[in-house]
C-alpha cells in the first residue's frame, strides 16, 4: 500500500508544482472583483462535482457489484451528466453574475465530471498510476492554456479561467474515455433511472444525502462571505482556499487509495495494519504542515503582490482542519465499508448546522478569518464523532 500511496504523492507533487503556477498567475492577474466572481463560481462547481461525482463515484466503487454497474458503466456516466444538468437548471435564478460565467461554468462542470468518472474507473481496479496522471496531464494542459491567453496580450477574466480548465479537462479526459468503451449503452437512460432509482429506495439513500450535504459542507463559508462580507474579504478567503486546495490534492490522494484498499480488507488484522502505516504517514505530515505554514507569511504576499494581507494567517487555520481531516480520514471510510451511512448522513448534518451557526456568529466580526475558524471547528466535530464510532467498529472486525 505504501508503494501506491508513493505513486499518488509523486504524481500529486508534480502537478500541485502546475497547479501552484496557474494560481499564482490567476491571484495575480485577476481584479479583486473578478477574483471574488471566479471564487463563488468555482465554489458552485465544488458543490456540484460533490454532489454528483463524489457521490455517484463514492457509489461506484462500494456499489459496483450490488447494483451491477459494469454491464451498464455508459447509462451510470449519462445519469451523473443528466443530474448535473437538472441541478444547475435549479440554481440559474440565483447565479447573481453574468450569464456567460455561468455558462461556461456548467461546461466546466460537466468536463470535471467526466474527468473524475474516468479517475474512479482507474481508481476502483487499483490502477493509481493511470488515476494519477489524469489529474497531472489536465493540470498541464490548464497551464498552457492560461499561457496561450497570456501570450494574446488579454486581460486576465474570470470566464478566461473558466474556459480554459473545461477545456483542459475535456482534453484529457474525452479521449480516454472513448478508447476504454466507457460509452457502452450511454443512452440507455431508462437502465439510468432504474439505477437511481434503486440506490435512493435502500439505504443507500443515506449515503447520497451524506455527500450532498458534505458538497456543501466545504464551501458554505464562501457562500456566507459572499451574503455577509465584502469582495476583499471573499477574494482573500478565495486566495488562501487555493493554497489550500494544493494541500488537500496531496491529502486527498493519500485518500484514494485508502478507499478500496479498505474497502477490499476482510480481516480486522488488515485494517489496522493499515492504520498502523496511516499514523506512520501523520508522523511524516507533520513537519512539511509547519514548515508551509512558517513559510506561507512570506511566499503568500510575495505571489498576490500585498492585495490579500489576511490570506496567510487564514491559510493557517485551514491547513490545521486539512491536517485534522487528514488524520481521521481512514476512520470515514471504515464507516463506508460496514455500510453505517444513517450515522454519516446525521453527523455531517449536525456539523454542517454548526458551520453555518458559527459562520453567521464570526463573519460580520472576523470576515475570512471568522470563515476559516468555522470551517475548523465544523471539521474537527464531524471528525471527532467518525473517529469514536470507527472505533467500535474496528473492535467488532477485531473479534471476527
Amino acid at each position: 500500500m505504501l508503494s501506491s500511496i508513493a505513486q499518488v504523492l509523486s504524481y500529486s507533487l508534480v502537478a500541485n508544482i502546475f497547479g501552484g503556477i496557474t494560481s499564482i498567475i490567476i491571484i495575480r492577474m485577476m481584479s479583486p472583483d473578478q477574483f471574488a466572481a471566479y471564487t463563488v463560481v468555482i465554489a458552485i462547481i465544488s458543490v456540484l462535482e460533490g454532489i454528483i461525482v463524489s457521490a455517484f463515484n463514492r457509489i461506484f466503487i462500494v456499489g459496483y457489484k450490488r447494483f451491477d454497474i459494469g454491464e451498464e458503466m455508459g447509462a451510470f456516466f449519462a445519469a451523473q451528466l443528466v443530474v448535473l444538468i437538472v441541478l444547475w437548471l435549479a440554481i440559474w435564478p440565483f447565479k447573481g453574475g453574468t450569464p456567460t460565467l455561468y455558462v461556461l461554468a456548467l461546461l466546466l462542470a460537466l468536463a470535471l465530471c467526466a474527468t473524475e468518472f474516468l479517475r474512479t474507473a482507474y481508481q476502483r481496479v487499483l490502477r493509481f498510476n493511470r488515476f494519477s496522471q489524469v489529474l497531472l496531464v489536465k493540470s498541464m494542459f490548464f497551464l498552457a492554456m492560461l499561457g496561450a491567453i497570456m501570450l494574446c496580450g488579454a486581460h486576465m477574466q474570470a470566464w478566461h479561467a473558466v474556459l480554459a480548465q473545461a477545456l483542459a479537462a475535456l482534453t484529457v479526459s474525452l479521449p480516454l474515455i472513448i478508447r476504454r468503451k466507457m460509452l457502452n449503452n450511454f443512452f440507455h437512460l431508462n437502465t439510468a433511472l432504474k439505477t437511481i432509482c434503486s440506490i435512493l429506495s435502500g439505504e443507500y439513500i443515506y449515503l447520497f444525502v451524506y455527500l450532498f450535504v458534505l458538497a456543501f459542507f466545504s464551501q458554505i463559508s464562501v457562500f456566507m462571505l459572499n451574503t455577509l462580507s465584502d469582495k476583499q474579504n471573499l477574494a482573500t478567503y478565495g486566495s488562501a482556499f487555493r493554497y489550500y486546495g494544493f494541500l488537500l490534492i496531496g491529502l486527498n490522494s493519500v485518500k484514494s487509495v485508502y478507499v478500496p484498499v479498505i474497502q477490499n480488507a476482510l480481516t480486522g488484522a488488515e485494517i489496522n495494519k493499515i492504520f498502523h502505516k496511516h499514523r506512520q504517514l501523520i508522523l511524516l505530515s507533520l513537519p512539511i504542515f509547519f514548515f508551509g505554514c512558517l513559510i506561507s507569511n512570506w511566499v503568500i504576499p510575495l505571489i498576490d503582490q500585498g492585495k490579500y494581507p489576511d490570506a496567510p494567517v487564514v491559510f493557517q487555520v485551514l491547513s490545521l482542519s486539512a491536517l485534522v481531516s487528514f488524520a481521521f480520514s481512514p476512520h470515514i471510510t471504515v464507516l463506508m465499508k460496514s455500510e453505517r451511512f444513517l450515522f454519516l448522513m446525521i453527523l455531517i448534518v449536525i456539523g454542517f448546522s454548526l458551520n453555518i451557526i458559527i459562520n453567521y456568529l464570526f463573519i460580520p466580526t472576523y470576515g475570512a478569518l471568522g470563515a476559516a475558524y468555522s470551517t475548523l471547528i465544523a471539521y474537527g466535530f464531524v471528525n471527532s464523532g467518525f473517529f469514536v464510532y470507527s472505533r467500535k467498529i474496528r473492535l467488532s472486525y477485531e473479534r471476527m
